[in-house]
């Protein structure tokens, strides 16, 4: 945990700077937003469980 810790106290500034570095930039073109949407559905069977081994297949 030391130098995850150590590196983990750097992240504010670091993202502060990244986020002061994009709005100093009005020039730039606007970029093209994109959306996301993530379905997580947990249960069910596992891959292993509905494998159908087949005696008689060559």
């Amino acid at each position: 945990m030391g130098m995850a810790g150590f590196a983990s106290l750097s992240l504010p500034s670091v993202y502060r700077l990244r986020a002061e570095s994009l709005q100093s930039t009005p020039d730039s073109a606007p970029k093209e937003k994109r959306s996301v949407i993530m379905v997580w559905k947990p249960g069910g069977c596992s891959h292993i469980d509905t494998y159908d081994p087949k005696p008689s297949a060559p």
